[in-house]
């Protein structure tokens, strides 16, 4: 896995891009505000509860216990694919049409080796030029509610600019560009639009999911956020 550390006008962020089979270093709930979390074909809510009842894989599960212990927000963005019949052959289509670039997140994926800027540029570019719904398509989704979304909240209980932390797999590595340019994040967006967003779970577009601490106890929240009102959302 590698990190990448990187800033926006909003946030500062650390980022792990790694795979979904190693243990996260729980080490990065000493440097952040929030968590936000890959949850991939799982819906949001069902995916933080159950990290919350601690019935999660090893890639998460020494992290989430110590956000928690730490009183760190932790929060689910992604939108999942579309797992219809022939949507989930396209989507097994375009892991194959990854071929050309997909040796880089497998790589620094499995591996401490620090991320090269060019290959990661390389790889993101790739699929920014490809558009796939399941890759570049969730990188922008996941960026606009991180920035646009999770940033926002986040602000309202601190008086510094906050530190968010994510843990994705290292296909995702386009989310770091995604966040950092608004113009490329947005120009996914609309041509998933005018995709009318095939390939992922509409439903899911506008939520937020969040465990938040009240009164000494964990409880799952949702949001219905306005992000994409107009986008094409059902």
């Amino acid at each position: 896995m590698t990190i990448e550390i990187f800033e926006t006008e909003k946030a500062n962020y650390i980022a792990n891009f790694g795979n979904h089979f190693t243990r996260t270093d729980p080490s990065l709930s000493e440097s952040i505000d929030a968590l936000v979390v890959e949850t991939g074909v799982n819906k949001g809510d069902r995916a933080l509860e159950i990290l919350l009842m601690k019935k999660t894989n090893v890639h998460f599960d020494e992290l989430i216990e110590k956000c928690i212990s730490k009183r760190i927000p932790i929060y689910a963005v992604d939108i999942p694919p579309d797992c219809s019949r022939i949507n989930k052959l396209k989507n097994e289509l375009e892991i194959l049409l990854t071929i050309p670039t997909g040796f880089i997140p497998v790589i620094y994926g499995f591996s401490n080796i620090k991320m090269n800027d060019f290959l990661a540029k390389l790889h993101s570019n790739y699929l920014y030029f490809m558009q796939f719904p399941r890759l570049e398509g969730r990188n922008a989704i996941n960026a606009k509610k991180i920035e646009e979304f999770v940033v926002d909240r986040v602000n309202e209980r601190l008086a510094y600019k906050p530190t968010i932390g994510l843990v994705y797999g290292a296909n995702h590595i386009g989310l770091k560009y995604d966040l950092l340019c608004k113009e490329r994040r947005d120009k996914t967006i609309e041509t998933q639009r005018k995709k009318e967003f095939r390939g992922l779970d509409q439903t899911e577009l506008n939520k937020v999911y969040a465990l938040n601490l009240e009164n000494n106890t964990w409880y799952l929240k949702t949001f219905t956020t306005k992000l994409f009102q107009n986008n094409g959302e059902k």
